[in-house]
């Protein structure tokens, strides 16, 4: 398995380099890299039975829906596509579970959905208080991430008008995101995805997993673990397969940075979910120091990305711009520093 997957990948990306993908918004461009490293919005109608959908959450069962979008102009593209309900937390308690999209296949044909066309779209929940701005707010953790390796997930945001074809006809406009789809950042990276396996600390490359965990730590997010790849995707270099592996981590919504209120039902022994603990390896101090610098180094690119967002108002900008300062400030007098070798661990235990 993991030599057809080399060999695919190795495949997909030669015929990539010689295949011209159509220019602008169509279907197609949402299936190529270029589609995430645009940082502009993105208005789509998604159509289908809301009200079906929201009452009984298909997992297995794929549901039909109509994605639309302009190309340019008056131009639009109205594309058939299927959905079903993904996640964990937010499936089993949200209205509106995540969803996950994948290209229109006749069911009579086949109706397997796991394929490489799969899409996530991380959506709202519900319709009411701040869930909104929780979508927004781990919107931009991706972005932030992305300053920090080039082994992360992109996304894409979406302003989503819900056409509901169902009988309550619950439509709406909100924001959502989509995720950069695994086979895309496993070309980007040359990479190849590794699954079935129960990893430690030391399978993993240690610039890799102490970047990550000093990361997870400023966003104050503890709900990832190695040892059951919670969270995490692990992918290991095609041409370097006797390299360790990479972890690139996703679903941020129960960090500090989010402040989710939901989020408070699962803390641990912390005390408040915006309260910060370190997850992550030891390592040797001097490489601490050097990580640290690093941080400390992007502090102005990290505060930009708050400040730019046009999508969030003033006062939330403020908390988080108050959030994360509060993690560089740590930086004087090698607080955090105390607090990394204090807190790190020789292994994570489940």
């Amino acid at each position: 398995m993991y030599r057809f997957r080399i060999l695919f990948i190795f495949i997909f990306t030669l015929l990539s380099s010689t295949y011209s993908f159509v220019k602008g918004q169509d279907w197609d461009s949402i299936y190529t890299s270029a589609f995430f490293e645009k940082d502009e919005i993105l208005e789509v109608n998604l159509k289908f039975d809301i009200t079906y959908f929201v009452q009984n959450k298909p997992r297995e069962e794929l549901q039909e829906a109509i994605l639309a979008f302009h190309k340019n102009g008056e131009d639009s593209v109205n594309t058939r596509i299927r959905i079903r309900s993904r996640g964990s937390f937010r499936y089993r308690n949200c209205d509106l579970t995540p969803i996950m999209i994948s290209r229109w296949i006749n069911p009579e044909e086949n109706d397997v959905y796991e394929s490489t066309d799969n899409i996530k779209l991380v959506t709202h929940c519900f319709d009411t208080g701040n869930y909104e701005n929780y979508i927004l707010k781990e919107y931009l953790i991706y972005k932030i991430y992305n300053l920090i390796s080039d082994h992360s997930f992109r996304v894409r945001l979406l302003k989503v008008n819900y056409i509901d074809t169902g009988e309550r006809h619950l439509n709406i406009t909100k924001y959502a995101f989509l995720i950069e789809p695994v086979y895309l950042l496993e070309k980007r990276t040359g990479t190849v995805e590794i699954e079935d396996i129960q990893p430690e600390f030391k399978d993993i490359n240690t610039y890799n997993l102490s970047s990550l965990s000093v990361f997870q730590y400023m966003i104050g997010n503890f709900d990832w673990y190695v040892y059951d790849i919670h969270n995490l995707k692990l992918l290991k270099k095609i041409d370097s397969p006797s390299e360790k592996l990479f972890a690139i981590p996703y679903d941020f919504d129960y960090s500090g940075f989010v402040n989710a209120h939901y989020a408070e039902r699962v803390k641990d022994d912390r005390g408040n979910i915006i309260d910060r603990t370190y997850i992550g390896p030891c390592i040797q101090e001097d490489h601490f120091r050097d990580l640290i610098m690093e941080f400390m180094n992007k502090k102005d690119d990290v505060i930009s990305i708050i400040e730019d967002f046009q999508y969030l108002d003033n006062a939330s900008k403020k908390n988080l711009k108050r959030y994360v300062n509060d993690f560089f400030k740590l930086e004087r007098n090698d607080r955090l520093l105390s607090i990394f070798l204090s807190e790190c661990l020789k292994k994570q235990i489940p």
